[in-house]
Order: C-alpha cells, then sequence, then structure tokens
C-alpha cells in the first residue's frame, strides 16, 4: 500500500486472455497493459514461487521487502566515504572517477539541521558521465522526497535510519563525476557513500544507456491553462524511461491525464488517467 492506495507492479503475462476482479466496493482503480501481435515468446502468469520465476509474487514481496538495500549484485564494487560542508552559494565534488566502469551505489546521511525538504530543494545533485548531456536535480526530488514524505522504492529513496539511497546503475567508458551544488544562504553537513565497478558495462551505448535525470517545475516553464504541461521530451537518441517523480505543493494534487508517446506517435500509446 502506498500513501495513495494500493497498488501492484509486477509482470503477469497471458497468451489468450486475461480477467480482473474484485469483491467488495470499488472507488478509482487503473489497470496497464501492453498486447503483443504474436504469443510467441509469452509465458502464461505462474504465481509458483521459485528462484528462475521473476513473475512469482512471493519473489516480488521478498525483493520489495529490502528496498532499501542495493537490488544489484555488488561483487567488486569499490567503496569510498567521507563527510563534507558545503558552504552557502558554493559546491562540492562528491567523486571524480577516471577509467571504465559503472557507479553502483551512492548514500547520503545529511545533518539533522538541514534534512528538511526546504533546504534540500536548494541543494542540487550534477551528474556527469563521459561528456554526455549532464544530468541535475534537486537533492530532495532526486531521492523521491517531498514535502508530503519520503520514499523507500527499490532504486531509490530514504531509509528508516535517515539514509538517502540511489542504486540505479550509472555505467561510463572514461569518467564519471557527480557534484553537490549549494543554493542555500547558509552551509549544509553531509556523509556520503559511494560504490562503483571498474568492470566494462556491457553493451554501453547500444543496449544500455548513460543515467539521466531531468528536472522541471512551473516556475521554469509556467502552465498554461488549456494546455498540456509537458514534464519530459527526449529526441534523436534511443533510451529507456524509468519513472518520474511528481509533487504539487500546498495542497494540490494532479486530478488530470498523463500521456505519454513514444517513437513519434501522434497519440498517446500510454493513456493514464486521473492522479498519473
Amino acid at each position: 500500500m502506498g500513501r495513495s492506495g494500493y497498488y501492484i507492479n509486477l509482470p503477469m503475462e497471458f497468451a489468450k486472455s486475461v480477467k480482473v476482479e474484485m469483491t467488495g466496493g470499488v472507488g478509482y482503480y487503473n489497470i496497464y497493459y501492453h498486447t503483443f501481435a504474436t504469443s510467441t515468446g509469452v509465458t502464461t502468469f505462474d504465481p509458483t514461487p521459485t528462484d528462475s520465476n521473476y513473475q512469482s509474487p512471493s519473489a516480488a514481496a521478498a525483493l520489495l521487502s529490502n528496498t532499501t538495500v542495493d537490488p544489484k549484485s555488488t561483487a567488486g564494487n569499490i567503496g569510498f566515504s567521507g563527510t563534507e560542508s558545503i558552504g552557502a552559494w558554493a559546491s562540492s565534488t562528491i567523486a571524480s572517477i577516471t577509467g571504465v566502469g559503472s557507479v553502483n551505489s551512492i548514500k547520503f546521511q545529511v545533518a539533522s539541521g538541514s534534512d528538511n525538504d526546504a533546504t534540500l530543494g536548494d541543494v542540487w545533485v550534477e551528474m556527469y558521465f563521459d561528456g554526455q548531456t549532464p544530468s541535475y536535480a534537486p537533492f530532495n526530488m532526486f531521492f523521491a522526497e517531498s514535502e508530503y514524505g519520503t520514499t523507500q522504492a527499490l532504486p531509490v529513496g530514504k531509509d528508516v535510519s535517515g539514509t538517502y539511497y540511489c542504486y540505479f546503475p550509472m555505467p561510463y567508458d572514461q569518467s564519471a563525476k557527480i557534484v553537490l551544488v549549494n543554493q542555500n544562504g547558509y552551509a549544509v553537513n553531509l556523509a556520503y557513500q559511494v560504490q562503483y565497478n571498474t568492470a566494462p558495462y556491457l553493451g554501453l551505448g547500444n543496449s544500455a544507456g548513460y543515467f539521466s535525470a531531468y528536472y522541471n517545475n512551473s516556475s521554469i516553464t509556467p502552465l498554461v491553462a488549456g494546455q498540456n504541461y509537458e514534464l519530459l521530451n527526449v529526441t534523436s537518441t534511443k533510451g529507456q524511461y524509468v519513472g518520474m517523480v511528481y509533487t504539487a505543493p500546498y495542497g494540490a494534487y494532479l486530478e488530470g491525464n498523463t500521456e505519454m508517446y513514444v517513437d513519434g506517435s501522434l497519440s498517446p500509446q500510454i493513456p493514464r488517467h486521473r492522479d498519473g
């Protein structure tokens, strides 16, 4: 159960048909599914828990019960840690790595005086990989935190001890750099831990892509009445969309449709109704 209701994100393949039923009262609900041209390669959903059955609800539950632990293998990781006091309007380089490899884990613990949404909204995370367009986002949004609370998802969040974590793999061929930029008028104190691996990341640039984060808000790009608000527009490249952190301050909420257009489609290929 999440902050807004019950949900399940588990692949359930079907070769001929599928039916979903619910007993008792039914409020709002959203169901999303994909259809394929043929049933070739489709394995009918099997809830039996086995080590090889990625569809198993119990296997998924076991994975999700350890959401604050890196779900990837940590074999071969090299780690380093430290503390920083980032002065007002200053920046600090947390990691600067050369060679080939992948950043596999980033963790932060922020001092109590700075660990609040207002302060961390003005600390920016900037990431640079092999000269690609840098990723940037406010610290709190990067770790999926807002004035409404924190998140404990598999790839990113904040655990019960107050540690912010990110387990997205971030591969590179030449270099990786992670910088924190403090746009507050006072210092921000924190501790950090970074783990990386020097093994080449197979398929980088082809079947695997560079990690990227993008931030926008209605102060940067104003809302226009009667028009859709563009959240992301990536062109002339290939990749995979992995998720979004959305927050509306002052008690506002999204009571509309989120629509996704992929590879030039003129109509939304992934329409999502009400509240995203």
